[in-house]
């Protein structure tokens, strides 16, 4: 993550902070991502080398592990800007724009799933499904410890900027 701004830093309307997984959550994730690269990339230099074979199947493999790869590295290159005009979420494919007028409530969300439970905030709006931010983010495998410190930042900042709680 980008600058630590104490909760009353953040409070300025002026003052914008970024946050982004913490950089050993990105490195652990970029490294085994990497390591799945190493299947497809020997399965098919030996095809080239050798012709189709046995090792043909790496590259089938490789297709396989090139998807959990873009999966791993999907989440590390999210942000999540706060600033003086609301939320901002920003992931490689997509941007979005929450105003503080719009915003309802800002929560933890903990949700299990086969690799252990992971840790978000999530925007409440209008709508009925809470959206979930980029960053902070913790898991269970790549736990970050600063997340509750992150987390309360930006819920903080979002009750001193939601209509009628001043």
């Amino acid at each position: 993550m980008l600058p630590h701004v104490s909760p009353a830093a953040s409070a300025a309307d002026d003052q914008q902070v970024s946050y982004r997984l913490a950089p050993a959550q990105r490195t652990r994730m970029r490294r085994v991502a990497g390591y799945l690269l190493i299947v497809p990339a020997v399965g098919i230099v030996a095809t080239w080398l050798a012709g189709p074979g046995p090792w043909t199947v790496l590259v089938l493999l490789g297709v396989g592990f090139a998807v959990a790869t873009v999966a791993l590295v999907y989440p590390t290159a999210g942000r999540t800007v706060v600033d003086g005009a609301g939320i901002h979420a920003n992931r490689p494919l997509s941007r979005h724009h929450y105003r503080w007028a719009d915003i309802t409530a800002v929560e933890v969300v903990r949700t299990r799933d086969r690799s252990g439970v992971q840790t978000r905030l999530a925007v409440r709006t209008g709508r009925r499904r809470p959206h979930l931010l980029p960053a902070p983010r913790s898991y269970s495998l790549w736990a970050d410890p600063r997340f509750e410190d992150r987390a309360t930042e930006i819920i903080l900042a979002a009750r001193q900027r939601q209509p009628g709680q001043r």
